[in-house]
This record gives C-alpha cells, sequence and structure tokens, in this order.
C-alpha cells in the first residue's frame, strides 16, 4: 500500500511540475495554456473572445453579439426631417429688419442704435440691399450689423431683374469682407409672388430663376445659406411646388405674416395672432408631401400690419406684442427657426427704436 501511494504521489508531483510549467511558459511566452471547451465555452464574453482567437472569432477589438442575446425587431428608421431647432430659437424670435431706405438710415450711422441692438442680444438683422447704395454706403450698413452683434440676412435680387446672379454676386461679394466668419443668411427675392413670380404660374418663374442662379451662388459663397420664396403671406401650395422643384433645396423657407388692417378691431388683431399655428402646420403638411420632409422656417417680417394709430396706444401694442411673442415662441418646436419684427428703426410708422435711441412702447414689449 505505502509503495502505491508513494507512486501515487510521484505521478501527482510529475502532474503537478508539468502543470506549473505549462502556466510559466504562458505568463512569459505567451502561448495560451490549453483550456477544456467546457471552461470556454462558459466564460465571459472577453475572455471567449481571447480564448477564440485563431480559430474564426472575431478580434477581441470589435465587439460581437453575445449568443444568449435575442435581438429585438430592426428599429424604424425616421424619415428624412428638417435639421433640429436649437435652444437658441427661443431668442431668434427676437430678430430684427433694417428699414435702410437709404443713406441716412439711423442703424447704419448711429453707433448709439448698434449698441442697442448689442445690448439685447439681437441674434439676425434683416438686410435689403438696395441698387441706390454705392458699396462704400453698403460696407457701412453691413459693418453696423457687425458692430451690433447680430448675424446678417440679406435680402438678394431674385427672378424680376435681368442677370440677377452678377448684381446678387457683388453684393455679397461686399457682404463677406464684412462677415468673415459665422452664419449669413440669403433671402432670394423679397415678396416676388406680388410681381413677376405672381398668379397661378409664380412658384414655377420664382424656382425656374432659383435653378439659374443660386447654385452659381452657393457655389462662390458655400457657406452661405440660401432662403425662399419669401412670399407675402402664408401659401402652402407655394412653398411646397417650390421646395419639390428647387436645386438646391433651401436651407430655409420663408414669408411674412401681418395680422390686420387699421380698419379692424383689436380683438380680430388679437385673434389673429392663433392662425399662425394653422399656417405654420399647413405648410409643414404640404412641404412634407410634396418632398418627404419638412424644411425650417422663417418668418422675416412679422408686425400688427401698415400705418396703424395702434402702435401708439402703448396698452394694446404691447399687449399684442407679447402675445405675438409667445405665439412665435410655441411654434419654435414645429420648425419656426426665426422670426424679425419689421422694422427696427428709420420708420415713419412703426419702429422699435427712436431717433434718439429710446424704446418705443412696442421695443420695451420686445427686446428682452
Amino acid at each position: 500500500m505505502r509503495a502505491r501511494i508513494l507512486v501515487e504521489l510521484r505521478y501527482a508531483r510529475v502532474a503537478l511540475g508539468f502543470l506549473v510549467c505549462l502556466a510559466v511558459l504562458e505568463l512569459v511566452v505567451g502561448v495560451p495554456a490549453p483550456r477544456s471547451p467546457l471552461i470556454t465555452r462558459g466564460c465571459a464574453p472577453d475572455a471567449c473572445r481571447t480564448a477564440d482567437i485563431g480559430a474564426g472569432a472575431v478580434p477581441s477589438s470589435v465587439s460581437p453579439p453575445i449568443a444568449t442575446r435575442t435581438p429585438g425587431p430592426a428599429p424604424t428608421q425616421a424619415p428624412a426631417s428638417a435639421p433640429p431647432v436649437t435652444p437658441a430659437s427661443a431668442l431668434l424670435i427676437r430678430s430684427v429688419n433694417d428699414s435702410l431706405f437709404d443713406s441716412y438710415d439711423q442703424l447704419m450711422n448711429d453707433p448709439g442704435t448698434q449698441a442697442m441692438l448689442r445690448k439685447h442680444g439681437t441674434p439676425i438683422v434683416r438686410i435689403p440691399i438696395r441698387d441706390a447704395l454705392s458699396d462704400a454706403e453698403a460696407l457701412r450698413a453691413f459693418t453696423a450689423v457687425r458692430n451690433s452683434g447680430a448675424a446678417p440676412l440679406a435680402i438678394v435680387h431674385g427672378a424680376c431683374v435681368p442677370d440677377t446672379y452678377t448684381v446678387d454676386s457683388h453684393w455679397l461679394g461686399l457682404l463677406a469682407r464684412v462677415f468673415t466668419s459665422g452664419p449669413v443668411y440669403v433671402e432670394y427675392g423679397n415678396e416676388e409672388d406680388l410681381s413677376c413670380a405672381g398668379g397661378i404660374r409664380g412658384a414655377y418663374v420664382y424656382t425656374a430663376s432659383w435653378n439659374a442662379v443660386v447654385p452659381r451662388l452657393k457655389a462662390r459663397f458655400p457657406n452661405d445659406r440660401f432662403i425662399g420664396p419669401v412670399n407675402f403671406e402664408s401659401n402652402p401650395a407655394y412653398v411646397a411646388t417650390f421646395v419639390r422643384d428647387a436645386r438646391p433645396q433651401p436651407d430655409f423657407i420663408s414669408w411674412h405674416e401681418y395680422v390686420c388692417h387699421r380698419s379692424q378691431p383689436d380683438s380680430y388683431c388679437l385673434e389673429h395672432i392663433a392662425r399662425w399655428t394653422n399656417h405654420v402646420d399647413d405648410t409643414n403638411a404640404a412641404v412634407r408631401a410634396a418632398v418627404g420632409h419638412t424644411v425650417p422656417i422663417m418668418i422675416t417680417e412679422w408686425n400688427l400690419g401698415g400705418t396703424d394709430p395702434r402702435y401708439g396706444d402703448a396698452a394694446f401694442i404691447q399687449a399684442w406684442t407679447r402675445a405675438a411673442l409667445s405665439q412665435w415662441a410655441s411654434l419654435v418646436g414645429s420648425g419656426v427657426y426665426a422670426a424679425f419684427l419689421y422694422s427696427c428703426e428709420s420708420h415713419p410708422d412703426f419702429e422699435l427704436i427712436t431717433s434718439r435711441n429710446t424704446l418705443t412702447a412696442q421695443g420695451e414689449s420686445f427686446f428682452l
């Protein structure tokens, strides 16, 4: 019995020594010791990948699916949609128009007015480029917007002038000299559905001009963001036709919103604000039906209406402006990226800043 035990002990020592040698070999040389298939199949995923390299498994740098996990159904791909509206849009609804009727424009010439816009964090200023301005005057107007801390939205010619590219390319070249970084927005035309691009064929006329000119402008100014069709009022069918046929598609779509005339009662002017929701929803639906997704919206002019004594009625115009801003804020989630009140200054009938650089009644409720 003792001899048998001694033999067994001797074998045990040999076996133990063999195992120790294997362990040392693995640690020093990096050659893996043999493993039981049972242990391999029961190991953690990372250990299994290490053990199976060389046997057709995925290298450890790539994570294969765990065999015991039952995959669920493949996620449904969301349809193409407009870029998400950023939280900054809550401020972007307080963008403004510069009147810029001539070279005597207040914003263009008054550092105090520029400082007021900067103080209130005005995000974008919409600039009409007037052909009567000299290059020096246009550069001064663009510089005033830059000094106000705002991004520019320039209105260039659209379908209603000959040789549109030459004229627009010149103005945008001047704008690029002032705004060398940051966003630059460009509207192609302004309310041309009231002139050469109006009527039953208006959307086709406007789009044909867009397709002939905007690709060339975009090639020269690749970082500019182009906007159309700049309708004088909500017109979902016109916008949808334009977006469907435009090449390239616009970065934003735009139209204008004025709610009432001076002859209409206060109640009508206040109630009409709610119709902006219908206009946005109807336009989104028409555009989605045309191209499968929506396009971000800019309302590049909005206000009560034209000449109206109620701009001087502080109680009414402030209540109306607060309600309007609240409505625009509620539509940010529906794709309204920015909204521009018309007009900031230098307007004989309505403005936010007086010639003395004080706020009008409407300005007091508009600016943050």
